[in-house]
């Protein structure tokens, strides 16, 4: 009985609710009414899979607390931190000749980005970026500059989530191309001596969110 007591005092005072602390709660013998008051009063992160649900019906939760779980999970309630990272493709050959600032350039992730074993952010999302900065190579050596700059990535429920990058490509004579890190930013970029400057179709960019982000998880019927 003390140990009831003790879990039951735990569960109520800790500020995140999850899919096992409302099992917890039923087996301790608490009403419906109770737990789906707890519910609306606390922060929560449910996951309502297909599976997930009838492992909650398996433990004997209310279908009243179910529902009241959905409620708060279709609101968002899975957060996808700020700086979570992810990897993009550059979808078409963006150069310095032809681009100027503003024009929009698309890539897609390559692999889902997961929070806790679920899908937040789908292999194939679209990211959307714009030209911050296009110049063409010129004569003596000069470089043409291309620089990109990471808008938003779209989330599994239709979210935009600002992103950003940390990528930055710079050449320095005629025969040399390097690639270096450079500190968080969303801008990533090219320059090459003497050269047009082009991020390839194809070339994988190294990303993460820029902002905090609450995703509802589509629900899926049988």
């Amino acid at each position: 009985m003390k140990t009831i007591i003790l879990s039951l005092m735990l569960i109520i005072a800790q500020s995140t609710l999850t899919n096992r602390d409302i099992i917890n709660l039923t087996k301790t013998g608490l009403g419906a009414e109770v737990i789906i008051a707890k519910i609306k009063t606390s922060k929560t992160t449910f996951h309502t899979s297909p599976e997930k649900l009838k492992e909650l019906k398996e433990a004997g939760v209310a279908d009243t607390v179910i529902m009241a779980m959905i409620g708060q999970f279709e609101e968002g309630a899975i957060p996808i931190p700020d700086g979570t990272p992810f990897e993009t493709e550059v979808l078409e050959t963006v150069s310095s000749e032809t681009s100027t600032e503003g024009d929009p350039v698309t890539l897609k992730v390559t692999e889902d980005v997961k929070i806790d074993d679920t899908v937040v952010i789908k292999k194939g999302a679209i990211v959307k970026a714009v030209v911050a900065e296009a110049s063409s190579s010129g004569r003596r050596g000069k470089a043409g500059v291309l620089r990109i700059s990471l808008k938003y990535v779209i989330a599994v429920d239709g979210t935009k989530i600002k992103a950003s990058a940390t990528q930055s490509k710079q050449g320095t004579d005629k025969s040399a191309k390097s690639i270096s890190l450079s500190s968080r930013g969303n801008i990533f970029g090219g320059m090459v001596s003497g050269e047009k400057a082009e991020i390839k179709a194809g070339r994988i960019i190294h990303a993460y969110t820029d902002e905090d982000k609450k995703v509802a998880i589509p629900i899926q019927s049988n």
